[in-house]
């Protein structure tokens, strides 16, 4: 870089995104994480290191595509290069940069060790829309087996009863897939005769095990 300052509002026409948080900021443009600064004072310092009697390898070619950047080396190098990039990231940038030099199905893109000791956070899952409000409201189900190691019991199935609201768990161990229906009436006796309250919603996974009992 040629300035010590970044202006703010020019990264905005340029479509970054400006993310203040605990002491720290970040510049992302879609999925990439183009920079991030810590605040020092009043300003915010890039974090990054002075590179001296270096250079960057960017290659325009002859043809005067100004947006074409070659990539000789593996995916792997850049990905380092780049702060540990995502492989989502590497595709967009392929993408709008028209990257040379990898192939145009796939990647080549090993596990990185750094990456997985960092503890590198994945996107999160959406969280749902909408919770129970009331006990007993929504019930959700669900049915694991066969184990592998049967249970004291000889059992190799469990059936699960989780309430939305509360989060109690309720799981009963089974030896067939269609007890599991004796156990949803088992269970419904107790809850609904502990809390007098009636089971509004059970939501499954569709497997058909309760279905076929109802």
């Amino acid at each position: 870089m040629t300035r010590n300052l970044i202006s703010v509002s020019k990264l905005d026409d340029a479509g970054v995104e400006i993310v203040f948080e605990k002491d720290t900021c970040k510049m992302v443009q879609g999925a990439l994480v183009l920079m991030q600064g810590v605040q020092i004072g009043t300003l915010y310092q890039l974090q990054g290191s002075i590179v001296i009697d270096g250079c960057n390898n960017y290659v325009v070619p002859e043809s005067g595509a100004k947006n074409l950047v070659v990539f000789g080396e593996k995916t792997m190098l850049w990905h380092q290069r780049l702060g540990h990039i995502g492989e989502k990231g590497l595709r967009i940038l392929r993408i709008c940069c028209q990257i040379q030099g990898t192939s145009n199905s796939t990647l080549d893109f090993d596990l990185c060790e750094n990456c997985v000791y960092g503890k590198k956070n994945r996107v999160s899952f959406p969280s749902g829309s909408k919770r129970a409000k009331l006990i007993l409201e929504l019930v959700h189900n669900d049915v694991f087996g066969p184990m592998k190691v049967p249970s004291l019991g000889k059992s190799v199935y469990y059936v699960s009863f989780i309430d939305d609201f509360s989060r109690n768990t309720w799981i009963y161990f089974i030896k067939k897939k269609f007890e599991a229906f004796d156990k949803f009436k088992e269970f419904k006796a107790l809850v609904e005769n502990q809390i007098e309250k009636k089971i509004k919603v059970l939501r499954t996974d569709n497997g058909g095990v309760l279905q076929q009992g109802i």
